[in-house]
Protein backbone atom coordinates (compact mmCIF):
# COMPACT_ATOMS: atom_id res chain seq x y z
CA UNK A 1 0.00 0.00 0.00
CA UNK A 2 3.20 2.61 1.01
CA UNK A 3 4.22 1.65 -2.58
CA UNK A 4 1.49 2.52 -4.08
CA UNK A 5 0.97 6.08 -2.25
CA UNK A 6 4.52 6.63 -3.33
CA UNK A 7 3.77 6.11 -6.55
CA UNK A 8 0.44 7.90 -7.01
CA UNK A 9 2.41 11.01 -5.49
CA UNK A 10 5.08 10.63 -7.62
CA UNK A 11 3.04 10.84 -10.62
CA UNK A 12 1.79 13.91 -9.78
CA UNK A 13 -1.89 13.16 -9.36
CA UNK A 14 -2.39 14.55 -5.69
CA UNK A 15 -0.93 17.47 -6.11
CA UNK A 16 -2.97 18.02 -9.30
CA UNK A 17 -6.25 17.32 -6.69
CA UNK A 18 -4.63 19.05 -4.18
CA UNK A 19 -4.02 22.48 -6.18
CA UNK A 20 -7.62 21.58 -7.91
CA UNK A 21 -9.40 21.65 -4.23
CA UNK A 22 -7.41 24.62 -2.63
CA UNK A 23 -8.47 26.33 -6.41
CA UNK A 24 -12.37 25.46 -5.26
CA UNK A 25 -12.10 26.77 -1.93
CA UNK A 26 -10.66 30.24 -3.01
CA UNK A 27 -13.77 30.38 -4.96
CA UNK A 28 -16.01 29.69 -2.24
CA UNK A 29 -14.24 32.44 0.40
CA UNK A 30 -16.90 35.33 -1.19
CA UNK A 31 -19.90 32.95 -0.04
CA UNK A 32 -18.48 31.92 3.44
CA UNK A 33 -21.20 33.68 5.25
CA UNK A 34 -23.77 31.88 2.71
CA UNK A 35 -22.03 28.81 3.10
CA UNK A 36 -22.00 28.64 6.64
CA UNK A 37 -25.82 29.33 7.35
CA UNK A 38 -26.29 26.56 4.75
CA UNK A 39 -24.42 24.19 6.63
CA UNK A 40 -26.01 24.98 10.45
CA UNK A 41 -29.68 25.09 8.75
CA UNK A 42 -28.42 21.42 7.50
CA UNK A 43 -27.18 21.04 11.08
CA UNK A 44 -29.98 21.99 12.38
CA UNK A 45 -31.98 19.34 10.00
CA UNK A 46 -29.75 16.49 11.05
CA UNK A 47 -30.09 17.32 14.93
CA UNK A 48 -34.27 17.42 14.08
CA UNK A 49 -34.19 14.51 12.69
CA UNK A 50 -32.57 12.47 14.89
CA UNK A 51 -34.53 14.34 17.74
CA UNK A 52 -37.83 13.01 15.70
CA UNK A 53 -36.50 9.25 15.55
CA UNK A 54 -35.93 9.31 19.27
CA UNK A 55 -39.43 11.16 19.96
CA UNK A 56 -41.22 7.98 17.70
CA UNK A 57 -39.27 5.52 20.03
CA UNK A 58 -40.96 6.91 23.42
CA UNK A 59 -44.47 7.50 21.65
CA UNK A 60 -44.42 3.75 20.73
CA UNK A 61 -43.70 3.02 23.54
CA UNK A 62 -46.00 5.32 25.06
CA UNK A 63 -48.95 3.49 22.94
CA UNK A 64 -47.66 -0.35 23.32
CA UNK A 65 -46.76 0.17 27.41
CA UNK A 66 -48.43 2.93 28.27
CA UNK A 67 -47.24 6.84 29.45
CA UNK A 68 -47.87 9.98 28.23
CA UNK A 69 -48.85 9.82 24.80
CA UNK A 70 -49.79 13.34 23.93
CA UNK A 71 -46.52 14.60 25.20
CA UNK A 72 -44.15 11.89 22.69
CA UNK A 73 -46.74 12.94 19.97
CA UNK A 74 -46.59 16.91 20.03
CA UNK A 75 -42.78 15.99 20.70
CA UNK A 76 -42.73 14.25 17.47
CA UNK A 77 -45.02 16.37 15.68
CA UNK A 78 -42.74 19.18 16.39
CA UNK A 79 -39.46 17.67 15.18
CA UNK A 80 -40.44 16.56 12.25
CA UNK A 81 -42.46 19.72 11.04
CA UNK A 82 -39.72 21.82 11.75
CA UNK A 83 -37.22 19.47 10.20
CA UNK A 84 -39.19 19.96 7.01
CA UNK A 85 -39.57 23.45 7.27
CA UNK A 86 -35.11 24.17 7.67
CA UNK A 87 -35.30 21.38 4.70
CA UNK A 88 -37.19 24.13 2.81
CA UNK A 89 -35.28 27.02 3.59
CA UNK A 90 -32.06 24.78 3.41
CA UNK A 91 -33.19 23.77 -0.06
CA UNK A 92 -34.13 27.60 -1.06
CA UNK A 93 -30.40 28.83 0.07
CA UNK A 94 -28.80 26.37 -2.11
CA UNK A 95 -30.19 27.16 -4.90
CA UNK A 96 -30.15 30.68 -4.79
CA UNK A 97 -26.41 30.13 -3.89
CA UNK A 98 -25.91 27.79 -6.37
CA UNK A 99 -27.04 30.25 -9.24
CA UNK A 100 -25.15 33.09 -7.72
CA UNK A 101 -21.71 31.19 -7.36
CA UNK A 102 -22.30 29.67 -11.22
CA UNK A 103 -23.12 33.82 -12.46
CA UNK A 104 -20.00 34.87 -10.75
CA UNK A 105 -17.45 32.36 -11.61
CA UNK A 106 -18.47 32.24 -15.16
CA UNK A 107 -18.07 35.73 -15.34
CA UNK A 108 -14.66 35.73 -13.76
CA UNK A 109 -13.26 32.99 -15.91
CA UNK A 110 -14.98 34.73 -19.11
CA UNK A 111 -13.44 37.96 -17.78
CA UNK A 112 -9.87 36.83 -17.27
CA UNK A 113 -10.45 34.72 -20.46
CA UNK A 114 -10.64 37.85 -22.29
CA UNK A 115 -7.59 39.37 -20.99
CA UNK A 116 -5.30 35.43 -22.22
CA UNK A 117 -2.45 36.23 -24.74
CA UNK A 118 -4.06 35.98 -27.85
CA UNK A 119 -1.71 33.42 -29.40
CA UNK A 120 -1.50 31.11 -26.47
CA UNK A 121 -5.57 31.01 -26.67
CA UNK A 122 -5.15 29.40 -30.38
CA UNK A 123 -4.20 25.66 -28.96
CA UNK A 124 -7.89 25.47 -27.75
CA UNK A 125 -11.11 24.61 -30.20
CA UNK A 126 -13.51 27.43 -28.86
CA UNK A 127 -15.96 24.24 -28.53
CA UNK A 128 -13.57 22.78 -25.90
CA UNK A 129 -13.54 26.94 -24.31
CA UNK A 130 -17.12 26.67 -24.30
CA UNK A 131 -17.44 23.97 -22.17
CA UNK A 132 -15.11 25.25 -19.95
CA UNK A 133 -16.70 28.20 -19.53
CA UNK A 134 -20.01 26.75 -18.78
CA UNK A 135 -20.35 22.63 -18.03
CA UNK A 136 -17.16 22.94 -15.72
CA UNK A 137 -18.14 25.99 -14.23
CA UNK A 138 -21.35 25.10 -13.33
CA UNK A 139 -19.77 21.38 -11.88
CA UNK A 140 -17.53 23.54 -9.63
CA UNK A 141 -20.07 26.36 -8.29
CA UNK A 142 -22.29 23.54 -7.16
CA UNK A 143 -19.79 21.76 -5.65
CA UNK A 144 -19.30 24.64 -3.31
CA UNK A 145 -22.76 24.03 -2.06
CA UNK A 146 -22.93 19.92 -2.56
CA UNK A 147 -18.99 18.61 -1.28
CA UNK A 148 -17.72 20.71 1.55
CA UNK A 149 -20.79 21.38 3.16
CA UNK A 150 -22.43 17.85 2.56
CA UNK A 151 -19.08 16.17 4.11
CA UNK A 152 -19.80 18.13 6.89
CA UNK A 153 -23.29 17.72 7.74
CA UNK A 154 -22.75 14.27 6.24
CA UNK A 155 -20.31 13.51 9.51
CA UNK A 156 -22.21 15.32 11.98
CA UNK A 157 -24.91 12.55 10.53
CA UNK A 158 -23.29 10.00 10.69
CA UNK A 159 -21.55 10.24 14.14
CA UNK A 160 -24.59 11.67 15.58
CA UNK A 161 -26.27 8.37 14.63
CA UNK A 162 -23.49 6.40 15.80
CA UNK A 163 -23.80 7.92 19.23
CA UNK A 164 -27.36 7.27 19.70
CA UNK A 165 -26.99 3.64 18.74
CA UNK A 166 -24.38 3.37 21.46
CA UNK A 167 -26.17 5.24 24.21
CA UNK A 168 -29.00 1.92 23.86
CA UNK A 169 -26.89 -0.78 22.26
CA UNK A 170 -23.01 -1.10 21.77
CA UNK A 171 -23.36 -4.50 20.25
CA UNK A 172 -26.01 -2.92 17.21
CA UNK A 173 -23.42 0.00 16.97
CA UNK A 174 -20.33 -2.48 16.28
CA UNK A 175 -22.97 -4.56 13.36
CA UNK A 176 -23.47 -0.85 11.50
CA UNK A 177 -19.74 -0.43 10.72
CA UNK A 178 -19.10 -3.74 9.61
CA UNK A 179 -19.09 -1.52 5.88
CA UNK A 180 -16.69 0.52 7.07
CA UNK A 181 -13.16 -0.63 6.32
CA UNK A 182 -14.51 -2.19 2.80
CA UNK A 183 -16.14 1.05 1.98
CA UNK A 184 -12.96 3.02 2.95
CA UNK A 185 -11.00 0.56 0.70
CA UNK A 186 -13.36 0.93 -2.10
CA UNK A 187 -13.12 4.82 -2.15
CA UNK A 188 -9.19 4.32 -2.83
CA UNK A 189 -10.26 2.16 -6.03
CA UNK A 190 -13.25 4.69 -6.89
CA UNK A 191 -10.08 8.21 -6.28
CA UNK A 192 -8.70 6.76 -9.43
CA UNK A 193 -10.95 5.09 -11.34
CA UNK A 194 -13.49 8.18 -11.09
CA UNK A 195 -10.79 11.39 -12.06
CA UNK A 196 -9.98 9.21 -15.26
CA UNK A 197 -13.51 8.31 -16.30
CA UNK A 198 -14.48 12.07 -15.41
CA UNK A 199 -11.26 13.19 -17.98
CA UNK A 200 -12.74 11.06 -20.67
CA UNK A 201 -16.00 12.04 -19.90
CA UNK A 202 -14.88 15.61 -20.41
CA UNK A 203 -13.15 15.59 -22.94
CA UNK A 204 -16.01 14.07 -25.15
CA UNK A 205 -18.37 16.11 -24.31
CA UNK A 206 -16.23 18.66 -25.17
CA UNK A 207 -15.38 17.27 -29.01
CA UNK A 208 -18.82 16.94 -29.59
CA UNK A 209 -19.32 20.73 -28.63
CA UNK A 210 -16.47 21.45 -30.69
CA UNK A 211 -18.02 19.94 -33.98
CA UNK A 212 -21.58 21.57 -33.08
CA UNK A 213 -20.25 24.92 -32.96
CA UNK A 214 -17.91 24.94 -36.21
CA UNK A 215 -21.19 22.88 -37.84
CA UNK A 216 -23.44 26.03 -37.23
CA UNK A 217 -20.89 28.30 -37.90
CA UNK A 218 -19.79 26.83 -41.80
CA UNK A 219 -23.00 25.78 -42.49
CA UNK A 220 -23.16 27.76 -45.76
CA UNK A 221 -19.82 25.45 -46.67
CA UNK A 222 -21.41 22.46 -45.61
CA UNK A 223 -24.11 23.18 -47.84
CA UNK A 224 -22.02 24.66 -51.05
CA UNK A 225 -19.57 21.67 -50.96
CA UNK A 226 -22.08 18.93 -50.47
CA UNK A 227 -20.95 17.73 -46.97
CA UNK A 228 -23.58 16.90 -45.18
CA UNK A 229 -23.26 13.22 -45.66
CA UNK A 230 -19.50 13.28 -44.12
CA UNK A 231 -20.43 15.64 -41.17
CA UNK A 232 -23.51 13.52 -40.32
CA UNK A 233 -21.10 10.13 -40.67
CA UNK A 234 -18.08 12.51 -38.68
CA UNK A 235 -20.59 13.50 -36.21
CA UNK A 236 -22.08 9.56 -35.72
CA UNK A 237 -18.34 8.79 -34.58
CA UNK A 238 -18.11 11.63 -31.84
CA UNK A 239 -21.29 10.33 -30.81
CA UNK A 240 -19.77 6.83 -30.78
CA UNK A 241 -17.12 8.00 -29.00
CA UNK A 242 -18.87 9.60 -25.95
CA UNK A 243 -21.26 6.33 -26.28
CA UNK A 244 -18.54 4.23 -25.52
CA UNK A 245 -16.78 6.42 -22.39
CA UNK A 246 -20.42 7.22 -21.02
CA UNK A 247 -21.37 3.75 -20.74
CA UNK A 248 -17.85 2.80 -19.38
CA UNK A 249 -18.48 5.41 -16.92
CA UNK A 250 -22.08 4.20 -15.98
CA UNK A 251 -20.97 0.48 -15.76
CA UNK A 252 -18.35 1.38 -13.25
CA UNK A 253 -20.99 3.49 -11.57
CA UNK A 254 -24.00 0.43 -11.70
CA UNK A 255 -21.24 -1.78 -10.31
CA UNK A 256 -20.00 0.46 -7.24
CA UNK A 257 -23.76 1.46 -6.19
CA UNK A 258 -24.75 -1.98 -6.40
CA UNK A 259 -21.97 -3.24 -3.94
CA UNK A 260 -22.86 -0.59 -2.09
CA UNK A 261 -26.42 -1.55 -2.22
CA UNK A 262 -26.12 -5.04 -1.29
CA UNK A 263 -23.49 -3.75 1.74
CA UNK A 264 -26.24 -1.33 3.05
CA UNK A 265 -28.78 -4.25 3.05
CA UNK A 266 -26.42 -6.51 4.53
CA UNK A 267 -26.13 -4.01 7.64
CA UNK A 268 -30.14 -3.14 7.97
CA UNK A 269 -30.30 -7.06 7.99
CA UNK A 270 -28.12 -7.55 10.33
CA UNK A 271 -29.31 -4.72 12.40
CA UNK A 272 -32.76 -5.83 12.00
CA UNK A 273 -31.54 -9.65 13.07
CA UNK A 274 -30.17 -8.21 16.04
CA UNK A 275 -33.29 -6.04 17.18
CA UNK A 276 -35.64 -8.98 16.67
CA UNK A 277 -33.32 -11.03 18.84
CA UNK A 278 -33.11 -8.10 21.58
CA UNK A 279 -36.97 -7.97 21.24
CA UNK A 280 -37.77 -11.11 21.78
CA UNK A 281 -35.11 -11.67 24.66
CA UNK A 282 -36.90 -8.89 26.65
CA UNK A 283 -33.91 -6.44 26.39
CA UNK A 284 -35.57 -3.54 24.61
CA UNK A 285 -39.05 -2.39 23.84
CA UNK A 286 -40.87 -1.85 20.30
CA UNK A 287 -40.27 1.65 20.42
CA UNK A 288 -36.48 1.00 20.88
CA UNK A 289 -36.57 -1.27 17.85
CA UNK A 290 -38.39 0.54 15.65
CA UNK A 291 -35.44 3.25 16.99
CA UNK A 292 -32.62 0.83 16.28
CA UNK A 293 -34.35 0.47 12.97
CA UNK A 294 -34.45 3.66 11.48
CA UNK A 295 -30.93 4.45 13.12
CA UNK A 296 -29.34 1.79 11.23
CA UNK A 297 -31.08 2.77 8.05
CA UNK A 298 -29.29 6.53 9.02
CA UNK A 299 -26.07 5.00 9.80
CA UNK A 300 -25.79 3.06 6.33
CA UNK A 301 -27.13 5.69 4.80
CA UNK A 302 -25.06 8.79 5.94
CA UNK A 303 -21.71 6.56 5.65
CA UNK A 304 -23.05 5.78 1.58
CA UNK A 305 -23.84 9.61 1.17
CA UNK A 306 -20.00 10.40 2.42
CA UNK A 307 -18.69 7.35 -0.22
CA UNK A 308 -20.70 8.81 -2.80
CA UNK A 309 -19.42 12.25 -2.24
CA UNK A 310 -16.06 11.03 -3.73
CA UNK A 311 -17.18 11.16 -7.57
CA UNK A 312 -18.88 14.67 -7.21
CA UNK A 313 -15.39 15.62 -5.36
CA UNK A 314 -13.38 13.96 -8.55
CA UNK A 315 -15.94 15.51 -10.39
CA UNK A 316 -15.51 18.78 -9.37
CA UNK A 317 -11.58 18.78 -9.19
CA UNK A 318 -11.46 18.13 -12.90
CA UNK A 319 -13.85 20.23 -13.84
CA UNK A 320 -11.49 22.84 -11.78
CA UNK A 321 -8.10 21.42 -13.59
CA UNK A 322 -9.72 22.21 -16.76
CA UNK A 323 -10.17 25.41 -15.65
CA UNK A 324 -7.17 26.29 -14.39
CA UNK A 325 -5.47 25.36 -17.29
CA UNK A 326 -7.55 28.18 -18.92
CA UNK A 327 -6.36 30.56 -16.13
CA UNK A 328 -2.99 29.61 -16.03
CA UNK A 329 -2.79 30.77 -20.10
CA UNK A 330 -0.37 33.87 -20.52
CA UNK A 331 -2.08 36.86 -20.22
CA UNK A 332 -1.43 40.77 -21.70
CA UNK A 333 -0.44 42.78 -19.49
CA UNK A 334 -2.72 46.04 -20.38
CA UNK A 335 -0.50 48.26 -17.58
CA UNK A 336 0.48 51.35 -18.97
CA UNK A 337 3.62 52.67 -18.62
CA UNK A 338 4.66 56.00 -18.52
CA UNK A 339 5.57 56.67 -22.00
CA UNK A 340 2.19 55.47 -23.18
CA UNK A 341 0.27 57.36 -20.73
CA UNK A 342 2.21 60.23 -22.22
CA UNK A 343 1.30 59.08 -26.21
CA UNK A 344 -2.65 58.75 -24.43
CA UNK A 345 -2.04 63.06 -23.21
CA UNK A 346 -1.15 63.46 -27.07
CA UNK A 347 -3.38 61.32 -29.02
CA UNK A 348 -5.69 64.08 -29.90
CA UNK A 349 -2.71 65.75 -32.19
CA UNK A 350 -3.24 62.19 -34.19
CA UNK A 351 -1.33 58.82 -34.01
CA UNK A 352 1.27 57.43 -36.37
CA UNK A 353 2.82 54.10 -36.84
CA UNK A 354 6.36 53.33 -36.80
CA UNK A 355 7.65 49.68 -37.57
CA UNK A 356 11.38 49.47 -36.83
CA UNK A 357 13.61 46.33 -38.20
CA UNK A 358 10.77 44.05 -37.31
CA UNK A 359 10.81 40.30 -37.46
CA UNK A 360 8.84 37.86 -36.61
CA UNK A 361 8.09 33.58 -37.37
CA UNK A 362 4.90 31.76 -36.53
CA UNK A 363 6.69 29.34 -33.14
CA UNK A 364 9.65 27.53 -35.26
CA UNK A 365 9.01 28.16 -39.00
CA UNK A 366 10.61 30.59 -41.53
CA UNK A 367 9.95 34.04 -40.95
CA UNK A 368 7.46 35.91 -41.89
CA UNK A 369 8.77 39.13 -41.62
CA UNK A 370 12.18 39.99 -41.37
CA UNK A 371 13.96 43.21 -40.34
CA UNK A 372 10.32 44.35 -42.07
CA UNK A 373 10.01 48.52 -41.75
CA UNK A 374 7.34 51.31 -42.67
CA UNK A 375 6.16 54.31 -41.14
CA UNK A 376 2.69 55.57 -41.89
CA UNK A 377 1.54 58.99 -40.59
CA UNK A 378 -1.44 60.91 -39.83
CA UNK A 379 -4.01 61.96 -42.70
CA UNK A 380 -2.19 58.97 -44.70
CA UNK A 381 -3.12 55.70 -46.37
CA UNK A 382 -0.37 53.47 -46.22
CA UNK A 383 -1.15 50.49 -48.78
CA UNK A 384 0.29 46.57 -48.25
CA UNK A 385 0.28 44.05 -51.14
CA UNK A 386 1.95 40.68 -50.89
CA UNK A 387 1.10 37.60 -52.35
CA UNK A 388 -1.30 35.25 -50.34
CA UNK A 389 0.60 34.02 -47.39
CA UNK A 390 3.01 36.47 -47.90
CA UNK A 391 3.00 38.27 -44.70
CA UNK A 392 -0.08 41.00 -44.98
CA UNK A 393 -2.51 39.39 -42.00
CA UNK A 394 0.57 39.01 -39.61
CA UNK A 395 1.74 42.38 -40.04
CA UNK A 396 -2.03 43.70 -38.85
CA UNK A 397 -1.67 41.07 -36.03
CA UNK A 398 1.71 43.05 -35.24
CA UNK A 399 0.32 46.32 -35.46
CA UNK A 400 -2.46 45.26 -33.38
CA UNK A 401 -0.55 44.12 -30.45
CA UNK A 402 -1.93 40.59 -30.48
CA UNK A 403 1.37 39.01 -30.93
CA UNK A 404 5.02 40.78 -30.54
CA UNK A 405 7.92 40.29 -32.87
CA UNK A 406 10.90 38.49 -31.73
CA UNK A 407 13.10 41.54 -32.93
CA UNK A 408 12.67 45.20 -33.71
CA UNK A 409 10.01 47.42 -32.28
CA UNK A 410 5.99 48.29 -32.93
CA UNK A 411 5.68 52.19 -32.08
CA UNK A 412 2.76 54.56 -32.35
CA UNK A 413 3.71 58.38 -32.26
CA UNK A 414 2.57 61.27 -31.85
CA UNK A 415 4.53 64.44 -33.01
CA UNK A 416 7.82 63.96 -30.78
CA UNK A 417 6.44 62.06 -28.42
CA UNK A 418 6.41 57.69 -29.12
CA UNK A 419 6.06 54.50 -27.23
CA UNK A 420 6.01 50.86 -27.70
CA UNK A 421 2.36 49.05 -28.85
CA UNK A 422 1.10 47.53 -26.32
CA UNK A 423 -2.13 46.37 -25.17
CA UNK A 424 -3.03 49.21 -23.13
CA UNK A 425 -2.73 51.64 -26.21
CA UNK A 426 -4.91 49.37 -28.75
CA UNK A 427 -8.18 51.90 -28.03
CA UNK A 428 -5.81 54.05 -30.30
CA UNK A 429 -6.54 51.53 -33.21
CA UNK A 430 -9.55 50.66 -34.62
CA UNK A 431 -9.62 47.41 -36.99
CA UNK A 432 -11.59 46.26 -39.98
CA UNK A 433 -11.26 42.41 -40.53
CA UNK A 434 -11.81 40.57 -44.36
CA UNK A 435 -13.44 37.91 -42.29
CA UNK A 436 -17.24 38.89 -41.35
CA UNK A 437 -16.93 40.30 -37.69
CA UNK A 438 -20.62 41.26 -37.25
CA UNK A 439 -22.66 40.18 -33.81
CA UNK A 440 -26.71 39.38 -33.54
CA UNK A 441 -28.50 42.82 -32.60
CA UNK A 442 -29.61 46.05 -34.00
CA UNK A 443 -27.94 47.70 -36.96
CA UNK A 444 -27.99 50.15 -34.29
CA UNK A 445 -26.27 47.67 -31.92
CA UNK A 446 -23.43 46.66 -34.39
CA UNK A 447 -22.41 50.28 -34.88
CA UNK A 448 -22.26 51.78 -31.39
CA UNK A 449 -20.01 48.65 -30.48
CA UNK A 450 -17.04 50.99 -30.74
CA UNK A 451 -18.75 53.95 -29.70
CA UNK A 452 -22.11 53.21 -26.98
CA UNK A 453 -22.48 57.23 -26.56
CA UNK A 454 -22.84 57.71 -30.80
CA UNK A 455 -26.33 59.37 -31.52
CA UNK A 456 -28.55 58.93 -34.62
CA UNK A 457 -26.88 62.03 -36.28
CA UNK A 458 -23.09 60.64 -35.65
CA UNK A 459 -24.33 57.06 -36.64
CA UNK A 460 -25.85 58.71 -40.69
CA UNK A 461 -22.43 60.17 -40.84
CA UNK A 462 -20.44 57.29 -40.02
CA UNK A 463 -23.04 55.20 -42.54
CA UNK A 464 -22.52 57.90 -45.22
CA UNK A 465 -19.06 57.70 -45.28
CA UNK A 466 -18.55 54.26 -45.40
CA UNK A 467 -21.42 53.81 -48.17
CA UNK A 468 -23.86 52.22 -46.47
CA UNK A 469 -26.59 54.56 -45.55
CA UNK A 470 -28.87 54.03 -48.17
CA UNK A 471 -29.56 50.39 -48.26
CA UNK A 472 -29.17 50.64 -44.03
CA UNK A 473 -32.08 53.52 -44.35
CA UNK A 474 -34.07 51.42 -46.69
CA UNK A 475 -34.24 48.37 -44.48
CA UNK A 476 -37.79 47.68 -42.69
CA UNK A 477 -36.67 49.06 -39.67
CA UNK A 478 -34.07 51.44 -40.43
CA UNK A 479 -31.30 51.28 -37.92
CA UNK A 480 -33.29 49.08 -35.08
CA UNK A 481 -33.56 46.31 -38.26
CA UNK A 482 -32.31 43.32 -36.28
CA UNK A 483 -29.26 41.32 -38.14
CA UNK A 484 -28.85 37.63 -37.73
CA UNK A 485 -26.02 35.57 -36.43
CA UNK A 486 -22.69 36.91 -38.44
CA UNK A 487 -24.92 39.70 -40.43
CA UNK A 488 -26.99 36.53 -42.00
CA UNK A 489 -29.55 38.31 -44.22
CA UNK A 490 -27.05 40.69 -45.82
CA UNK A 491 -24.75 40.82 -48.58
CA UNK A 492 -20.82 40.37 -48.39
CA UNK A 493 -20.47 44.10 -49.66
CA UNK A 494 -23.23 45.32 -46.74
CA UNK A 495 -21.47 43.36 -44.13
CA UNK A 496 -18.01 45.23 -44.79
CA UNK A 497 -19.58 48.49 -45.37
CA UNK A 498 -21.55 48.05 -41.93
CA UNK A 499 -17.90 47.24 -40.46
CA UNK A 500 -16.04 50.18 -41.97
CA UNK A 501 -18.89 52.34 -40.41
CA UNK A 502 -18.58 50.93 -36.91
CA UNK A 503 -14.34 51.90 -37.14
CA UNK A 504 -15.17 55.18 -38.28
CA UNK A 505 -17.61 56.10 -35.71
CA UNK A 506 -14.70 54.97 -33.25
CA UNK A 507 -12.47 57.53 -31.80
CA UNK A 508 -9.56 55.87 -32.68
CA UNK A 509 -6.82 57.80 -34.44
CA UNK A 510 -5.36 54.73 -36.56
CA UNK A 511 -7.77 52.35 -38.60
CA UNK A 512 -5.91 48.99 -40.41
CA UNK A 513 -8.07 47.25 -42.96
CA UNK A 514 -7.13 43.98 -43.83
CA UNK A 515 -8.68 43.27 -47.28
CA UNK A 516 -11.83 45.03 -45.72
CA UNK A 517 -13.04 46.20 -49.10
CA UNK A 518 -12.65 43.26 -51.12
CA UNK A 519 -16.24 42.98 -51.61
CA UNK A 520 -17.08 46.37 -52.81
CA UNK A 521 -16.96 47.25 -56.71
CA UNK A 522 -14.14 49.64 -57.39
CA UNK A 523 -16.52 53.19 -57.27
CA UNK A 524 -18.21 52.20 -53.92
CA UNK A 525 -14.22 51.04 -52.59
CA UNK A 526 -12.98 54.36 -53.87
CA UNK A 527 -15.41 56.87 -52.13
CA UNK A 528 -15.24 54.99 -49.11
CA UNK A 529 -11.30 55.13 -48.66
CA UNK A 530 -11.71 58.70 -49.66
CA UNK A 531 -14.46 59.01 -47.00
CA UNK A 532 -12.13 57.75 -44.29
CA UNK A 533 -9.43 60.47 -44.39
CA UNK A 534 -12.55 62.94 -43.49
CA UNK A 535 -11.60 62.24 -40.09
CA UNK A 536 -7.95 62.67 -40.21
CA UNK A 537 -6.51 59.49 -39.13
CA UNK A 538 -3.38 57.07 -39.78
CA UNK A 539 -4.95 53.89 -42.21
CA UNK A 540 -3.23 51.09 -43.18
CA UNK A 541 -4.83 48.65 -45.70
CA UNK A 542 -3.76 45.58 -46.66
CA UNK A 543 -4.96 44.83 -50.50
CA UNK A 544 -4.67 42.82 -53.10
CA UNK A 545 -6.56 44.90 -55.59
CA UNK A 546 -5.02 47.38 -57.94
CA UNK A 547 -7.92 49.85 -57.94
CA UNK A 548 -7.40 50.44 -53.79
CA UNK A 549 -3.60 51.42 -54.56
CA UNK A 550 -4.28 54.60 -56.82
CA UNK A 551 -6.21 55.94 -53.31
CA UNK A 552 -2.91 54.84 -51.36
CA UNK A 553 -0.28 58.10 -50.62
CA UNK A 554 2.50 55.27 -50.51
CA UNK A 555 2.37 51.28 -50.90
CA UNK A 556 4.51 49.04 -49.52
CA UNK A 557 5.12 45.27 -50.37
CA UNK A 558 6.51 42.24 -48.41
CA UNK A 559 9.23 40.90 -50.47
CA UNK A 560 11.21 38.29 -48.81
CA UNK A 561 9.81 39.37 -45.15
CA UNK A 562 11.10 43.28 -45.99
CA UNK A 563 8.95 46.05 -46.53
CA UNK A 564 10.22 47.51 -49.90
CA UNK A 565 7.83 51.01 -51.33
CA UNK A 566 6.73 50.50 -54.97
CA UNK A 567 7.27 53.66 -57.45
CA UNK A 568 4.82 54.91 -59.13
CA UNK A 569 4.96 53.33 -62.13
CA UNK A 570 5.14 49.77 -60.18
CA UNK A 571 1.70 50.92 -58.19
CA UNK A 572 0.08 51.83 -61.85
CA UNK A 573 1.22 48.49 -63.51
CA UNK A 574 0.56 46.53 -60.19
CA UNK A 575 -1.94 43.37 -60.70
CA UNK A 576 -1.42 43.99 -64.55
Amino acid sequence: MLKKIIEKIRSGMLREIIAETRWIYTQAIPYRSSILLYILLGLAAIVLGLGSSVASKYLIDAVTGGGAIAAAAVCYAVFAVVQLVFQAVTRRISARLSIRAGNEIRADVFARFLDVDWQSSLDYHSGDLLSRVNSDVSTVSESILGWIPSLITGLVQFFGTLTIILIYDPMMALIALLSAPVMVLLSRVMLKKMRSFGQDVRKAQADLIAFYEESLQNLQAIKSFSLHKRFTGRLHELQSLYRDVALDYNLFSVRIHLLLSIMGFAVSGGCFAWGVYRLWSGYITFGTMTLFLQMAGLLSASFSSLVSLVPSAISATVAAGRIMTILDLPREDSTLTDEAQNLLDHAAHGVGIRVENVSFAYRSEQPVLQDFSLHAAPDEIIGIVSPSGGGKTTLIRLLLGLIAPQSGAVLLESGDVSAPLQPGLRPLISYVAQEKVIFSGTVRDCLRLSDLTADDEELEYALRLSCAWDFVSALPQGLDTPLGERGSGLSEGQIQRLAIARAILSPAPVMLLDEATSALDPETEKAVLHGLLARQRTVVVTTHRPSVLTSCTRVYAIRSGRAVQLSDEEVAQYGR
